[in-house]
């Protein structure tokens, strides 16, 4: 990544490195040569920026991961599973309350995930529903 001359205080190049970092399709390996070329006696203080800006970003992939993850858990078996009895009966709650949570629809500006204490439930209500399932026989 060519970074034409210009004048940029450390704090407004590191500003304008969390912009690159930001950006997918961005050369963010090419802005730290340029970082290191141009700051060379500041080469402590970028890489604690550095370190700090990827531990957020890599915190924030973690969130949105966690937000597809139960959707991805459940692959096939939302079509099999009783979801209107699940969110009424162990929830008490609607349908789409427990769809929102399973596909990480943005709620109030966040993605809905589960609770640890309703994951619990969710998993209680499927062993509970596997087993009414396996009991039933025709005579």
């Amino acid at each position: 990544m060519r970074m034409k001359k210009e004048t940029m205080t450390l704090e407004q190049a590191l500003e304008k490195y969390k912009l690159v970092l930001a950006d997918p399709n961005s050369d963010y390996t090419g802005y730290l040569k340029y970082l290191r070329i141009n700051f060379p006696n500041d080469r402590e203080r970028i890489t604690d920026c550095i370190a700090e800006d990827h531990h957020g970003f890599i915190e924030r992939t973690k969130k949105e991961l966690d937000a597809i993850s139960v959707r991805i858990q459940l692959k096939n078996s939302v079509d099999v599973l009783p979801m209107s009895y699940i969110a009424e009966n162990y929830f008490h709650r609607s349908r789409q309350w427990l769809y929102q949570r399973i596909n990480g629809n943005i709620v109030n500006g966040k993605p809905a995930k589960f609770t640890a204490e309703e994951k619990k439930i969710f998993n209680r209500a499927v062993k509970d529903i596997s087993k009414k399932i396996g009991a039933i026989k025709i005579v």
